[in-house]
């Protein structure tokens, strides 16, 4: 099936589905993304799973008929959080109140006394747990076991932004998008798109090298 069709586009009115830098240039097969994110705003999609997709653009050089297929990626789903202000994440960020992680209900015991020891983000709680996880649990004494540890592996689990530095200044692998660039073998320029996930997508193109990825 042919690779346009299956781009998709967002609903009049609004965002776009990609956003951030979608031009890439690729140096020895590689190229680098560096600030890129998804919006699902299509509710038309009934499955809600798209595919990242990269093709070469038209180029200046002369390449003569080379044939160059389409790369495109494992499925994945585009989460939304634009939801009820006080609902929990699955993964809290440094930023979201401490109230976000599991068994800290919010304006609750747990909740209450973190705030009055100035522990007000997941942040706070994570960086008291990496210097003094004696006082933090003193701090949550009636907190059970059970729930303890419940808080501890979740905040365990967000990311800090020293721990973020090699995925975002790295090249773009892993075991989704790992294999989307590799196709491609001399350095281009190149764009970000979404397509939508099927699984016979698997389309061709004649295109000279200039790259384009789309959702």
């Amino acid at each position: 099936m042919d690779f346009n069709v299956k781009i998709v586009h967002q609903r009049e009115d609004k965002g776009p589905l990609v956003k951030g830098k979608q031009n890439i240039k690729l140096r020895g097969g590689v190229g680098t993304i560096q600030d890129l994110s998804f919006s699902d705003n299509s509710s038309w999609i009934k499955c809600k799973k798209f595919r990242l997709g990269a093709r070469v653009l038209q180029s200046t050089s002369n390449m003569g008929q080379v044939r160059i297929k389409e790369a495109i990626t494992e499925a994945f789903a585009v989460k939304d959080y634009r939801s009820k202000t006080n609902k929990k994440h699955d993964l809290p960020s440094l930023d979201d109140e401490v109230w976000h992680l599991k068994k800290v209900k919010k304006g609750g015991k747990y909740h209450t006394r973190l705030m009055d020891n100035k522990i007000k983000t997941v942040g706070n709680f994570k960086d008291m747990y990496k210097t003094n996880p004696n006082k933090l649990r003193k701090i949550l004494k009636d907190c059970t076991d059970p729930d303890w540890e419940a808080i501890v592996h979740n905040v365990s689990c967000v990311v800090d932004d020293n721990e973020k530095l090699n995925a975002y200044s790295n090249p773009l692998i892993s075991p989704t998008t790992g294999p989307l660039l590799r196709q491609f073998q001399s350095p281009h320029q190149g764009s970000v798109g979404i397509l939508q996930n099927n699984d016979s997508n698997r389309a061709s193109s004649s295109s000279p090298v200039n790259v384009q990825l789309t959702l």
